[in-house]
């Protein structure tokens, strides 16, 4: 029986190359992962022993106190160290504030001990300079010898900038760095990583081991290791998520195996009754159909170790090209794991095979020498089917609606597992029902080919089924993916909306700055879509200085639309941005507000973004300052507007009139990015069981073609044209797609929403739930594309079989 299989595999193995291909894809998939795992773990590694290149000892997480005492120790003993800490100020140059939770961290004094590299400038000389990343410097326009402001009031410094930098590392890069005595202006806002120690010797590590007894001293290695232990979970996370996703694409490559077994063993039944007449038992046929199996399995999972390796050697310096800021190292293949992926592609073809082998080995030599079509279900397996996928679909749906209304992870993916296995078993029961409903209005719009196509589509209700299972998981997983990004995102921007009303805002806060004509400049500026001009006054609110303004109907257009009324303020009502005014403005009570001409009491109530000013009726700033110049210039950024661009613009604007800048444009669009990455490597991770799939539905199609040679052969006999079978094709891959898109979806959705409400119930007190119908309609479309894609070869395989050649054909 070895000869046998052998012959076989020779002789069929064009036919097995979908399959292949879906074990291939499956097997290169975990090892692109595992790659891509292994090339950051490198990045980490390399960054940190750059980072830690000098240092010999560390003392991990001392107090400030402990630091300098630390500090103290080794300049009273041998070697240097230095303080790894960093403070979160506001930040302003050229008098504009420009960002409000500013990075600063510590430049080493020690050269040998510094992680940053000097691009121009030098390191700062004292605490009267400061050096800053590369990157933020030129995104802020500021440059060597310029002045920032950091910090605000009491604790604000000024200082010149000596050098742009650039830094490596992990733990401790920061968009700007000062001495360690002049971060210690903001000792409150201060966090202190580490004291790094170099060419201390004994002695003076004892003395910095009592300086700081509450901390731990460790050496260079041993720290290294924890950074590196304490990062590499975070890759392994990402590996976890990567190998579920594998773990989907092989569920899929299992169902095309099966599926292309099913059909082979169909088309080789005279074969194999034949081998059963002269002798070969079940047992035997068993056999030599488990070893093509295993032969498939082996060759298909090299292929895709291979293809895997070569994917990660051209993936990682791609990525980098494009992420610069990734730490990406050498990638290594993991034997073990290579290993790993081969069994487990091996394996999955074993597994997907028991059926189809088990159903082609019972045929006994005569029935399987007599014509045979299994056009449809025996009664008795489809009652069965009918009842017991019922049973699942109601035990799946019980769990969903008691993961929703309790929050409970666990009901929702049991509920989830259970309903996806109610669909699987009722798939050859829904399919073609629904491929039935449609075929009149495709029979009115297509004529006799797709007629014809719709009714080879349900055929076979088995195979129908289990060549649109594979699709049918991927555009379920994509919807309900889909479906929950949409609704995340609607939550998050409406939440943005009512905190952060406003995208931008020019305030001036200086008595002698007049903002007239600035409207103008800001409405010209590619990416704004509005902007108000708001009159303003200085005032004192119970003595505490402030800046008034009027909010009119114009201003309040240009709030986003889930802002709170408080941002209008009615008349005798105030509204406070949340902190600002938090030591001399009481929220919730009332005030009296002293303007340049007049007085007025007022209720301050809080308004999320409204920001360093006081807000105010513009008939009660009128009664207090009724010659209130524009003082400030509330602006909407266009949905599409470039973030970084219209900041930078913003600012300039902001300097040249020496008002203040608050920007959100850039925070909103880093939120909308991380939200787009998530969905986009989300739907790439799937990507892999949708190709799968596709290989999947244009192997049926190519196999049926074969199967059904002398059928097509008398259509053209008949008088069907070559277009017209190769519409026929065409209209039964585009009815499986689509009806499998389109359920797809329809599950998706559903599941989507399931899982929005189960998942939020303890985050969110109200969340939106979203259906995109755009994109869903998308999904289905594109799903009916690549099937008629798939059913190209196909189609033109069987158009060019002649008639006369199709009908002898055995």
């Amino acid at each position: 029986m070895r000869t046998v299989a052998l012959a076989s595999v020779r002789q069929y193995a064009r036919r097995y190359v979908a399959a292949a291909l879906a074990i291939a894809i499956g097997v290169a998939f975990v090892v692109l992962v595992d790659a891509l795992a292994s090339s950051a773990r490198a990045g980490i590694q390399s960054d940190l022993d750059a980072e830690y290149a000098g240092t010999e000892h560390v003392l991990v997480e001392p107090s400030a106190a402990e630091a300098d005492r630390a500090l103290t120790a080794v300049a009273d003993g041998t070697g240097t160290a230095t303080v790894v800490a960093s403070a979160y100020v506001t930040a302003a140059a050229s008098g504009v504030q420009v960002q409000d939770y500013f990075s600063v961290g510590v430049v080493p004094d020690d050269p040998a001990l510094r992680w940053q590299q000097i691009v121009s400038g030098a390191f700062p000389d004292g605490p009267a300079e400061v050096v800053l990343e590369q990157g933020p410097a030129e995104r802020a326009s500021v440059g060597v010898g310029d002045t920032v402001v950091l910090g605000d009031g009491d604790t604000a410094r000024e200082l010149t900038v000596s050098g742009l930098v650039r830094s490596t590392g992990m733990l401790a890069t920061a968009p700007a760095y000062v001495d360690w005595s002049a971060l210690q202006t903001w000792e409150s806002e201060t966090f202190v990583q580490e004291v790094r120690l170099r060419g201390v010797d004994d002695a003076t590590l004892g003395a910095v081991a009592q300086a700081a007894p509450d901390s731990e001293l460790t050496d260079r290695e041993s720290r290294v290791d924890e950074v590196l232990v304490r990062f590499n979970n975070g890759v392994d996370v990402i590996s976890v998520l990567g190998t579920l996703f594998a773990a989907v694409a092989f569920f899929v490559a299992g169902l095309v195996i099966s599926n292309t077994f099913a059909i082979m063993l169909a088309q080789r039944t005279r074969e194999l009754a034949l081998l059963r007449c002269v002798g070969a038992t079940g047992r035997q046929l068993r056999r030599s159909l488990r070893t093509e199996a295993l032969g498939l399995g082996v060759l298909a999972s090299a292929v895709g170790v291979a293809a895997g390796a070569l994917l990660a050697q051209l993936a990682v310096p791609t990525i980098a090209l494009f992420a610069d800021d990734l730490a990406l190292g050498a990638v290594s293949l993991s034997p073990l794991w290579a290993g790993g992926a081969a069994l487990l592609g091996t394996a999955t073809t074993l597994v997907a095979t028991v059926l189809p082998l088990r159903r082609a080995s019972r045929t006994t030599p005569m029935a399987a020498l007599a014509p045979a079509e299994l056009a449809e279900e025996e009664p008795r397996v489809r009652r069965t089917r009918l009842v017991g996928g019922g049973v699942l679909a109601a035990a799946g749906l019980a769990g969903l609606i008691a993961a929703v209304t309790t929050g409970s992870l666990p009901a929702m993916l049991a509920g989830g597992a259970v309903g996806a296995l109610a669909v699987l078993v009722l798939l050859p029961i829904l399919v073609p029902g629904l491929i039935r409903l449609s075929s009149g209005l495709v029979g009115r719009l297509g004529g006799p080919a797709l007629r014809l196509a719709s009714a080879n589509a349900v055929r076979n209700p088995r195979r129908t089924a289990t060549s649109t299972a594979a699709l049918l998981v991927g555009t379920t997983l994509i919807s309900a993916i889909v479906v929950g990004m949409a609704s995340v995102r609607t939550t998050m921007e409406s939440e943005l909306d009512r905190d952060k009303p406003l995208d931008a805002v020019v305030l001036a806060t200086d008595t002698t700055t007049d903002l007239t004509g600035y409207a103008d400049r800001v409405a010209a500026l590619d990416g704004v879509d509005a902007v108000a001009t708001l009159p303003g006054a200085a005032v004192t609110v119970d003595g505490f200085e402030a800046v008034a303004l009027g909010v009119d109907e114009a201003a309040a257009a240009v709030l986003a639309t889930g802002a709170e009324p408080t941002m209008r303020p009615a008349r005798g009502a105030a509204a406070v941005g949340g902190g600002v005014f938090a030591d001399g403005v009481p929220v919730g009570q009332q005030v009296r507000v002293r303007g340049p001409e007049g007085v007025i009491d007022v209720r301050v109530e809080l308004g999320r973004g409204a920001g360093a000013a006081l807000l105010l009726h513009p008939d009660d700033l009128r009664a207090i300052a009724p010659a209130a110049s524009p003082r400030a210039l509330w602006v909407d950024a266009a949905d599409d507007a470039d973030a970084a661009e219209l900041t930078e613009e913003l600012t300039a604007v902001a300097r040249s009139a020496g008002a203040d800048l608050t920007s959100e444009v850039e925070d909103r669009a880093w939120v909308t990015l991380q939200l787009d990455i998530v969905l986009g490597a989300t739907l790439g991770l799937l990507g892999a069981s949708v190709l799968i799939a596709l290989f999947g539905i244009a192997n049926t199609l190519g196999l049926s073609v074969l199967e059904r040679t002398r059928e097509n052969a008398l259509l053209r006999a008949l008088g069907l044209t070559r277009r017209q079978l190769r519409a026929t094709l065409a209209g039964e891959a585009a009815l499986l797609t689509g009806v499998a898109g389109a359920a797809g979806v329809l599950i998706g959705t559903f599941y989507g929403w399931v899982g929005v409400r189960t998942l939020t119930q303890d985050m969110v007190d109200s969340i939106a739930v979203v259906v995109p119908v755009g994109q869903l309609a998308l999904v289905v479309v594109a799903a009916g594309i690549a099937g008629l894609a798939a059913s190209v070869l196909p189609a033109r395989k069987a158009a060019a079989t002649a008639p006369a050649a199709g009908l002898v054909a055995d």
